[in-house]
């Protein structure tokens, strides 16, 4: 009875040293390859030969949104003008320097230059306009438009408002204003280019 313990003991650590050997030469015992990826080698791979964390098309992580792009294997592929891993930030351009053009202020046209200089925040810049010593800050909606909301300036005759939009592509700046006090409301217009 002692021979047959024995026997069966040796038989089965002998199937338990044959399984560990077996299984440690397959690689992809107990991988689970999601998405019509197939193991390789301890690893998921797509029907495309690449290794990725998904293989489906237009399958992002939750909590992982697209937010200026779209999904691809899991991962965001981001629009022109954005980045990051959701395509949530927006690359700003630098459209600093000095613009030349013609500004009409309700049927009046003179030629003037409007200034753009940097801040420390890349998503706003300030508008200076020397003729008149006025100064604002503009915000970007986007990589080349622009908000600049109601600001105050104080003048010799008293606080003037300042509000409007505009963009600069390819070295021009496009600008609306409305400059205001208590009694009058001024619409301006200006197409300057970079100087």
């Amino acid at each position: 009875m002692l021979v047959v313990k024995l026997k069966s003991i040796a038989y089965f650590l002998f199937l338990s040293i044959l399984t560990a050997f077996i299984s440690s030469c397959n690689t992809c015992i107990g991988v689970d390859c999601p998405n019509e990826s197939q193991c390789d080698g301890g690893q998921c791979v797509c029907s495309d030969g690449v290794n990725r964390l998904t293989c489906k098309l237009d399958t992002c992580f939750p909590g992982v949104p697209c937010e200026h792009g779209n999904c691809e294997y899991g991962f965001c592929n981001c629009a022109e003008n954005w980045s990051g891993a959701a395509c949530d930030s927006l690359l700003y351009e630098d459209h600093e320097g000095d613009y030349f053009g013609p500004f009409i202020c309700n049927n009046y046209q003179e030629v003037s230059m409007v200034q753009v200089r940097r801040t420390s925040d890349q998503r706003q810049f300030k508008i200076l306009e020397p003729a008149y010593d006025y100064a604002y800050l503009a915000d970007f909606i986007d990589a080349n438009r622009f908000q600049v909301a109601k600001q105050v300036n104080q003048t010799t005759m008293g606080p003037l408002y300042i509000q409007g939009y505009g963009r600069i592509e390819k070295g021009v700046m496009h600008l609306n204003t409305t400059y205001s006090n208590d009694s009058i409301a001024v619409n301006c217009a200006f197409e300057g280019e970079l100087q």
